[in-house]
């Protein structure tokens, strides 16, 4: 039983950090990219440049969870942080015209980490059958 609870607990350490360092980088990019104009405005601008970091999110979040499913508890939050913080935070947020993208991008993050346990939880079955115990 402690054992079980230590690779637990070893496994959500990962995930964590696999997760934070996640959102360095998307906000590092983010900034340098969308804020500090690498990309011209008008080919990647307010909803279209959330679209995309929501879409990297949800790639992010399949990717972990399905490495560690029992991350599936903490790192679609820890993952949207940067946006979390944005809708709560900024007044104006649901006034805007991009908080659909936003919406949606959590949305897609939910999804892809619910299809990344249920890949993982059929490859894990398979295996399971191709060892021949059950």
């Amino acid at each position: 039983m402690k054992r079980q609870k230590n690779s637990l607990s070893k496994a959500a350490f990962k995930s964590l950090v696999l997760a934070l360092l996640t959102v360095v980088a998307e906000v590092v990019v983010y900034i340098s990219v969308i804020v500090e104009g690498l990309i011209e405005p008008e080919k990647m601008s307010g909803s279209f440049g959330f679209f995309i970091f929501s879409i990297v999110n949800a790639i992010c979040c399949f990717f972990i969870v399905k490495y560690k499913p029992i991350s599936i508890l903490f790192v679609p939050l820890i993952i949207n942080a940067f946006l979390l913080v944005m809708a709560f935070f900024n007044t104006a947020f649901w006034m805007d015209p991009w908080w659909a993208p936003v919406v949606g991008g959590w949305i897609m993050c939910l999804l892809a980490s619910i299809i990344g346990v249920l890949i993982r939880k059929r490859a894990s079955i398979s295996n399971l059958q191709l060892n021949g115990t059950q």
